[in-house]
């Protein structure tokens, strides 16, 4: 249960508690500094310790089984209203805007007798042909000898010619909106499609037709042969530059993969994790006098990966010490420790983290920082913080 509560000598403050706070002596309230802390001490129900917590008058307004209702309520005594009786929804109302609102303003015009008549809509005659004016005539039908076949000659169907040469005469009949909308359809058919590639059809007009029926420029003009010709090196430098850009592309991938299939084994006589300070004094001897088994060290952690630096230090770390041994290293080697920052094992790490593409900025000040952190933790895992809040 949560309460919602007034403590009348706090300047009749209100605030939402645990029901268990409130006691016959007044309401325990924590010491705590955050919001986020005192929040998750009311959810919780956590219990009041006499020791530290304040005690305060207050008065009891209303008792909520969840924290929302409660919230709720306390929102609404803030705000002034009585907490009695459960807020009511409703529903608001849509109110129609007068603006488009048009049954009155449709109702007046009807009644309105100083408004013209409505114009009358035209009757179209079954078997009349529509006047020859140019105006009322629909687009010609383009020049039977422009359009190119699948073997790039001119279409010499004879329904085609008749139907351009009736067009132009306009004895065709365009007595409905029908008809009119089917020569249109058939007028503005496209083109059938060309095998061949579509510079030769434009090459295959004859040299005479200068502009086809509606005036527009012949595909076999300068003008047109020079833009196709400019595209067309333009799409040979974007093909070009595509071809530098997938070269580029796959060097990068074979520089990331050079060393993919390198043998990443260690000797025998080097055995990971390293446990005591005795093995990792082998170790270091072996390193500093051995380039080789350096470089296979480099090579064998830098495949541990990791997104971010803290993860990678943690995993080639984790290969290389034991928790046991993390305990007695540090950075600097205060208190008697193993300074981490005078072993070859330093230099090995750094140089397996730059291997990594995402930590390859990595410096020696970041890597301190992390290491750092390490290695104070390591007091921390394997159990270690549970036996020491146990003692």
């Amino acid at each position: 249960m949560f309460a919602v509560v007034n403590f009348p000598n706090e300047d009749d403050s209100l605030a939402v508690v645990s029901k268990t706070w409130c006691t016959t002596e007044g309401c325990y309230w924590p010491r705590y500094k955050s919001h986020e802390r005192l929040k998750k001490a009311v959810l919780s129900h956590e219990q009041p310790d006499p020791d530290t917590w304040e005690v305060h008058k207050y008065q009891l307004l209303k008792t909520k089984n969840s924290y929302d209702k409660a919230h709720e309520c306390l929102i609404r005594a803030e705000k002034g209203s009585g907490l009695e009786t459960e807020p009511e929804c409703h529903k608001r109302k849509r109110r129609r805007n007068p603006k488009f609102d048009q049954t009155e303003s449709e109702e007046s015009d009807a009644d309105d007798p100083h408004l013209p008549p409505p114009p009358k809509a035209p009757k179209f005659a079954p078997n009349r042909v529509v006047s020859t004016n140019k105006k009322s005539l629909p687009r010609p039908c383009p020049h039977p000898s422009l359009s190119l076949s699948a073997g790039g000659s001119a279409c010499k169907t004879a329904s085609n010619t008749k139907n351009c040469k009736e067009a132009e005469q306009g004895s065709l009949p365009y007595s409905s909106p029908r008809g009119l909308a089917a020569y249109q359809c058939q007028a503005e058919s496209p083109r059938p499609p060309s095998n061949r590639p579509f510079v030769e059809n434009v090459l295959s007009v004859p040299q005479d037709q200068t502009t086809s029926s509606r005036g527009s420029v012949n595909p076999q003009s300068e003008d047109f042969q020079r833009l196709i010709l400019h595209h067309l090196r333009k799409l040979q430098e974007e093909v070009k530059l595509l071809q530098n850009q997938a070269e580029v592309t796959q060097n990068l991938l074979l520089q990331l993969t050079k060393g993919a299939f390198e043998d990443m084994s260690l000797p025998e006589d080097i055995v990971l994790p390293l446990n005591n300070r005795r093995i990792l004094e082998e170790v270091e001897e072996k390193l500093s006098n051995d380039t080789e088994l350096q470089e296979k060290l480099v090579k064998f952690l830098s495949v541990k990966g990791g997104k971010t630096l803290k993860d990678c230090v943690r995993r080639m770390l984790a290969c290389l010490f034991s928790n046991d041994l993390s305990r007695q290293c540090n950075w600097t080697g205060q208190g008697q420790k193993i300074p981490f920052k005078q072993l070859t094992l330093k230099n090995i790490v750094h140089r397996a983290i730059r291997k990594n593409p995402s930590t390859r900025e990595a410096t020696e000040g970041t890597l301190q920082e992390v290491v750092s952190k390490f290695f104070k933790g390591a007091a921390d895992r394997d159990g270690g913080r549970k036996q020491r809040q146990n003692n």
